[in-house]
């Protein structure tokens, strides 16, 4: 009974410092600066919009995000618009589509993209900002779905960290015969999330100091 107990204590005590392979995980943030503490100090990028022209232009575009690459899109019932719109003023312009209820794509990140977030919400036939539901659907190797925004503000922030690789982020206007809404992005924010070390705790060590003995006593009895 003693050979058994000191033999699974060294076992245990070793074990307990193997790495533990952990499914892939996604965290959302509604708050810009958690999102940013949840890179844990790895690189972000910005893309404002602000260098967008004047008028609709074509569909998909080369965007940058500071180091990060990225692809945006507009897709659309069939016979419908593909471009996109320059929303806000030329002061602060923000990205949207040209047909209410088109979807915007963001996707083909450069590798190693993890985190996106950014303020998402809607906008009229003008450009201005409108108060309405926004889909926000996301894809990563950790997994994919949606939520629906509610009243995003047009300073509402909505971003997403995963222990995995970013996939896409799509956005749509939840468009109906009462409200026309346009789903629009501003200030597009993409990282790469530093993993977090975790430190053993004390008792940790003092386990693995057990078990180093056990495994040594182990040896001069077989010895």
């Amino acid at each position: 009974m003693i050979h058994r107990f000191t033999r699974f204590a060294a076992v245990a005590a070793v074990a307990a410092l193997l790495p533990v392979a952990a499914g892939a995980q996604v965290s959302f943030f509604t708050s810009q600066a958690l999102w940013t503490a949840a890179l844990n100090g790895g690189a972000s990028g910005l893309d404002t919009f602000n260098d967008l022209p004047g008028g609709s232009f074509p569909s998909p575009v080369n965007r940058t995000a500071g180091a990060f690459n990225y692809i945006a899109s507009v897709t659309a019932p069939a016979g419908q618009s593909t471009l996109f719109f320059p929303a806000g003023n030329a002061a602060d312009r923000w990205l949207s589509t040209d047909y209410a209820g088109a979807t915007m794509r963001f996707a083909s990140f450069t590798a190693g993209t993890n985190a996106i977030g950014g303020e998402i919400f809607g906008s009229n036939l003008d450009g201005a900002f409108q108060s309405g539901p926004i889909t926000v659907a996301w894809a990563t190797t950790a997994g994919s779905g949606s939520t629906t925004v509610t009243a995003p503000s047009s300073t509402s922030f909505w971003g997403l960290v995963t222990t995995g690789s970013l996939t896409s982020l799509s956005i749509t206007g939840v468009d109906s015969q009462s409200l026309a809404l346009w789903g629009t992005a501003n200030n597009v924010r993409l990282g790469q999330a530093r993993p977090t070390v975790v430190i053993p705790e004390p008792s940790t060590y003092a386990l693995m100091a057990t078990g180093l003995v056990a495994l040594g006593l182990i040896r001069r009895r077989r010895a």
